[in-house]
């Protein structure tokens, strides 16, 4: 199997190495480059293809957010989270609408960095909690309309239905994870999401929605459209 290649583009050389060494640590990855400013992660992106692109925001050499466009044309395939210290809206909004996959705190757990790779290299997008935690809270105070009009259950995939109604039966996120060969990490960010898409924020909410909105398709509740 093929390492992931890693491209890490920080200004401080102390976090370059110390992400390194991590990422090597986990086995299966590899950091095929470093770059220490904006220009130059452009330059080695094209250069390598990297599989992931850590992108620090606020290195020399123009703002990291700007690089994102000139990253992705250089090199399409490469996946780019960002990682800032900042966590304002409009700067999270910017970062993801340029096209970066990911985005992640600067004093975020090794852990978070780490879920946000796999995440982006199955295909989704991975935000860590406090990130996702500002957007949840925005759109809350942005939504004009209750989820009431429809069956919320029509506003998640097929796998947040699967796991909602595990949640239901009462399991726990781990159990789950195991159930369906996923991480429990992976549960969590599913859960995020049907947080944001049903305007709740526990699980009691969750299950509450769930059972009323008639997840299981053997009761006297039916999913009406």
């Amino acid at each position: 199997m093929t390492d992931i290649k890693i491209l890490v583009a920080d200004d401080h050389a102390l976090f370059r190495e110390g992400i390194s060494l991590l990422l090597t640590s986990k086995g299966g990855m590899r950091v095929a480059g470093e770059a220490s400013s904006g220009p130059e992660a452009v330059v080695k992106a094209a250069e390598l293809k990297p599989d992931v692109i850590l992108l620090d925001l606020a290195m020399p050499g123009g703002n990291g957010i700007d690089s994102i466009p000139r990253l992705r044309e250089g090199s399409p395939a490469s996946r780019i989270i960002a990682v800032s210290s900042h966590t304002d809206e409009l700067m999270i909004r910017e970062v993801l609408e340029k096209g970066a996959a990911g985005y992640v705190c600067k004093d975020d757990a090794f852990s978070e960095v780490y879920t946000a790779i796999l995440q982006v290299l199955e295909g989704r997008r991975y935000l860590s909690p406090r990130v996702a935690d500002v957007i949840y809270s925005s759109y809350l105070e942005k939504a004009d309309v209750p989820v009431d009009g429809k069956n919320p259950l029509l506003l998640l995939t097929d796998r947040e239905r699967t796991i909602l109604r595990l949640l239901c039966e009462g399991k726990y996120p781990k159990t789950i994870g195991l159930e369906l060969g996923i991480s429990r990490k992976t549960v969590d960010v599913h859960k995020r999401n049907m947080m944001i898409k049903l305007h709740t924020t526990t699980d009691a909410g969750l299950i509450k929605i769930g059972i009323e909105s008639g997840i299981f398709p053997d009761s006297d509740k039916v999913i009406r459209t």
